[in-house]
């Protein structure tokens, strides 16, 4: 009997990790030779009678989370039925939350579906149905995640093609794929093929979320960037292409930076307003009306994610920067006041 897996993903920065493979091998020996476990693949799905889906929460939340340890959570649902035949639930410490290199390379934390069904896992019962909005995903995530894997790999042409795959799909224009096309195409030095997808990428963020959360590193404790020539230019390219967006869909922008809880509260509100005003300034080469259509915040640690205070990959996410679509009332409203 054939288990697909859909790879565990982490439901605070929406990762796939490294480490999902030492998990696969674990749940392989677990589960015992009267099963065989694939990867999710659009030709394993066919054959499949279950599929096996995994979630990790880092939070200290209701869903019992530690600041060492983590809540991984497994299902099991039977495709015939549509229902959760097994679930297990547990706390585990000592998890390495490296992503893997598709979701390292991303420009965005992608919190969408993908996400938002991942979540559903710790709700799930045993003999409940499956969310139907989940089974329906099923297929385009397949060719996704044959993308993912095939990115991870640096098989960078059949990366492409197997996104290209996926946003054809009627459930697969999501935002994993339009970022797995355009970081293939990236590679592949297809310039218009990714100006495209990351044009694609931004219009259907800003319409699922109204907002951007971009993965940006800074140097400790300073208003720049680590000083990476590589990624500099890599930001620099995001930044103008997100400018020119704004700029063409004439919109007004909120623009939060957040930070770790690295220092007392009032120190790191200053240290991200001051990154605030970086982003701001390297989008107003591009646009710079963007000074008079944009309002910049420093949220320190208020509204931290993760909030263990790692500064590593773990809580990356509470270091994000947020480019939020607002109504250009509001931002008259904030600039009178």
């Amino acid at each position: 009997q054939v288990i697909v897996i859909d790879p565990i993903i982490s439901i605070d920065s929406g990762y796939q990790f490294k480490a999902n493979q030492q998990v696969v091998s674990i749940l392989t020996r677990e589960i015992g030779s009267g099963f065989k476990l694939d990867e999710l693949s659009p030709d394993n799905l066919t054959k499949a009678k279950y599929v096996l889906s995994g979630a990790i929460s880092q939070r200290t939340d209701e869903l019992g989370g530690t600041q060492s340890g983590c809540q991984l959570v497994i299902t099991i649902l039977e495709l015939s039925s549509g229902a959760i035949k097994a679930k297990g639930q547990a706390s585990i410490n000592g998890f390495q939350f490296e992503p893997s290199p598709f979701y390292e390379d991303s420009p965005l934390f992608l919190q969408d579906k993908s996400l938002r069904l991942a979540k559903l896992l710790f709700g799930w019962s045993v003999g409940q149905p499956a969310s139907q909005e989940y089974i329906e995903f099923l297929p385009a995530k397949a060719a996704i995640q044959q993308g993912i894997s095939a990115y991870d790999l640096e098989q960078f042409a059949n990366a492409a093609n197997w996104f290209s795959k996926a946003v054809a799909l009627p459930t697969g224009k999501t935002l994993p794929a339009y970022t797995g096309l355009y970081l293939s195409s990236q590679k592949l030095h297809r310039d218009a093929n990714a100006n495209k997808a990351f044009t694609n990428l931004l219009t259907l963020a800003v319409a699922e979320n109204r907002k951007l959360d971009l993965k940006l590193q800074f140097s400790t404790n300073l208003p720049a960037f680590i000083p990476n020539p590589e990624l500099a230019k890599r930001y620099a390219g995001w930044l103008k292409n997100i400018a020119q967006f704004m700029q063409k869909n004439n919109v007004c922008l909120n623009i939060s930076a957040h930070s770790s809880r690295s220092a007392d509260a009032s120190e790191t509100e200053r240290l991200s307003l001051s990154r605030s005003k970086t982003i701001q300034g390297i989008m107003a080469a591009t646009f710079p009306g963007i000074i008079k259509k944009s309002q910049v915040v420093g949220k320190g640690f208020q509204e931290n994610i993760i909030g263990n205070s790692a500064n590593d990959a773990s809580d990356a996410v509470d270091r994000r920067v947020e480019i939020s679509v607002i109504d250009c009332s509001e931002l008259q409203k904030s600039t009178a006041n």
